[in-house]
């Protein structure tokens, strides 16, 4: 065979290549690596060098597959149509590409969106949910902005994962920010990825002591945060822990592979570019303006051929292994880690990672604890994104004229009683609310009322029919004539709890839901909660009324019959909620986003603005025991 034939049948090898095109960007992280944003931008020209470069470089080294990431600065900002002119110029060069691009979302364009799927770009971006070190260019936290775009991503159909980077702030939090993720996953409809980074001493991070993490830090933080993410089912994608596992379990299922600090051999696969054409190892590399050359006095090959850099990563793995690593029985999953992170902490590539202490401590405790035995994969948790909007007509009693609903969207009627001291009246006859037109039709009565629904018993059984009952007085007599009736009860807890007696009622009502044989009626929300539960689905983040945030539509009818009494107070409580978009809501609920429970209870048994009591919190915790219960039974 000659040696052409034979580098033709030679596995084709792969490249990853970092552009930064420009040093622009809308952020202010504190921690950022990079340093201060800057104005620089790659010409049409200099991009046009630089893919004539690559593609020379491609095809001498007869390189078969190339992965193109898009980092920057922001690379938003470089804007759509550079973006889409560099994809199609980069797929001119005839190997498959997979494109990538490292946002930090604070921006959201549909052009920018549009590009993305047109090249299938995997876009993703990194966050900071617990204590604000992610700012925007008003040095202002940047976590709302970034939620409100996530979602909009999120609905055009792309996966976000993230990167988070651990400062001191975070030390003993990664049950916090697990249980963020949890949450944002509800919010965006799957399971939510994650990456976890230390600080890197380096940019606008460098020598700030407030914000340096220690090596036994970061490897606290990774043990705790895998097992959280063992005890909790795995409902986070987190970079390294499947992997990591499964080379202790010899389990089959599908798992990344490790990221390019653990690789040994960077120096083959990766390569980065910035906006002047300076060329350096990586995206890192770059960073540290460790630059091999620069592509307007040389080519590419050259650069690379002659980067003394290289030559000394290539030789770096085997003398670790044979010195300062020797011996140690985790070198086949790190392989001395990052040359990058080596350079920052120790002056030198060919020292070991700064983080050795962090891996080796997440290491060690997952071999002892799966010594005692392989866990349960689970199933993936997922929760459903949220449903077009939905139109809802308040209806201030029953004695009003039925109101046109808006064509193309989901119509619901919500009938609230005036008279404080009477029953509603329902001589008027409910049946014209409940037209072909109208998807649900919510009744609210006073507990103590609950008694005129006797004599319509037809409707109160209806399946387009929710009784809700907002009042601790009473409740267990509604309850025992709703449950007689069939009827659907929906309890609003927040509006129960405040109330004198209200913990305890909701209490009792949850028990006799759970427990009770005989019991026949669905009462929510408690009936969905323990349906997650049982089959290990992130609950939805749901309002106290049970309708999706920032997906609903209000307009109450006659507005001027609700200056008081019981019905005031609702559509106060409606219009709170319903004024919000799902990221200004859940942002209202901070301590739902880092709550064990959210992924139970998705935020429906708290209201805006109020602090989540703990015998409301015992009733999502008493609803996810009960799912652990029924899912033992079943095995």
């Amino acid at each position: 065979m000659s040696a052409r034939s034979a580098d033709r049948d030679a596995p084709r090898r792969s490249l990853t290549v970092i552009l930064k095109a420009s040093d622009m960007c809308d952020g202010t992280c504190v921690f950022c690596s990079v340093g201060p944003a800057g104005g620089h931008r790659m010409s049409e020209e200099s991009f046009e060098l630089f893919a004539g470069e690559l593609e020379r470089y491609m095809t001498r080294r007869s390189i078969g597959h190339l992965t193109f990431t898009f980092h920057g600065g922001e690379p938003t900002l470089l804007g759509a149509d550079w973006i889409r002119s560099a994809c199609e110029r980069i797929r001119s060069i005839g190997v498959p590409v997979d494109f990538a691009m490292q946002s930090n979302l604070l921006a959201f364009s549909e052009d920018i969106v549009a590009a993305a799927r047109d090249h299938g770009i995997k876009v993703g971006s990194s966050i900071d949910p617990l204590h604000g070190s992610r700012r925007d260019s008003a040095h202002a936290d940047a976590f709302p902005t970034w939620m409100a775009s996530y979602r909009k991503w999120r609905e055009k159909g792309f996966t976000i994962g993230s990167i988070f980077v651990v400062t001191r702030a975070s030390v003993g939090r990664a049950a916090d920010l697990y249980h963020a993720c949890e949450c944002l996953g509800a919010l965006g409809g799957e399971m939510f990825g994650l990456q976890v980074n230390p600080v890197y001493a380096q940019g606008r991070a460098a020598g700030e002591e407030g914000l340096l993490v220690t090596a036994e830090d970061f490897g606290s933080f990774l043990v705790d945060l895998w097992r959280l993410w063992e005890d909790s089912g795995r409902t986070v994608r987190i970079t390294h822990f499947s992997t990591f596992a499964r080379s202790f379990t010899g389990t089959d299922e599908a798992a990344p592979g490790l990221m390019c600090a653990f690789g040994g051999a960077c120096h083959e696969s990766h390569v980065g570019v910035d906006f002047d054409l300076n060329v350096a190892g990586c995206g890192r590399r770059l960073d540290s303006r460790a630059f091999m050359g620069n592509l307007r006095s040389d080519h590419l090959e050259g650069i690379l051929a002659r980067s003394e850099e290289r030559k000394l990563i290539g030789r770096r793995s085997g003398s670790l292994e044979a010195e300062e690593c020797r011996g140690c029985k985790r070198f086949d999953i790190c392989h001395g880690g990052c040359p990058d992170d080596a350079s920052l902490s120790a002056g030198g590539l060919m020292a070991r990672f700064p983080w050795c202490v962090s891996f080796r401590m997440l290491l060690d405790a997952m071999e002892e604890r799966y010594a005692r035995g392989s866990p349960r994969v689970p199933e993936p948790r997922t929760a459903s994104l949220p449903r077009p909007v939905t139109a809802v007509q308040i209806l201030a009693g029953a004695h009003v004229a039925v109101p046109a609903g808006a064509e193309g969207e989901r119509l619901e009627r919500w009938i609230l009683p005036i008279e404080e001291a009477s029953p509603l009246a329902f001589d008027s006859g409910l049946e014209r609310f409940l037209d072909e037109s109208v998807a649900l039709l919510r009744v609210f009565i006073h507990a103590r009322h609950a008694r005129s629904l006797a004599m319509w018993e037809d409707l109160a059984r209806n399946p387009k029919v929710r009784i809700v009952l907002f009042e601790a007085d009473g409740l267990p007599q509604a309850l025992n004539l709703l449950n007689a009736l069939g009827a659907t009860i929906q309890l609003h807890v927040p509006s129960i709890a405040r109330l004198e007696g209200g913990a305890s009622a909701l209490r009792a009502a949850l028990e006799r839901f759970l427990t009770e044989p005989l019991w026949r009626s669905q009462v929510l929300p408690f009936s969905p909660l323990l349906s997650r539960a049982i089959h290990g689905r992130l609950a939805a983040l749901t309002t106290s009324w049970c309708t999706e945030a920032g997906c609903t539509r209000i307009e109450t009818i006659p507005a001027d019959r609700v200056e008081g009494g019981a019905a005031a107070g609702i559509v106060e409580s409606i219009a709170i909620e319903h004024s919000m978009d799902a990221a200004s809501w859940l942002l209202e609920r901070r301590t739902c986003v880092t709550c064990a429970l959210v992924g139970i209870c998705g935020g429906q048994l708290v209201s805006p603005g109020e602090p989540c009591r703990p015998e409301v919190a015992a009733l999502a915790g008493r609803i996810r025991e009960m799912g652990e219960e029924v899912r033992e039974a079943a095995r």
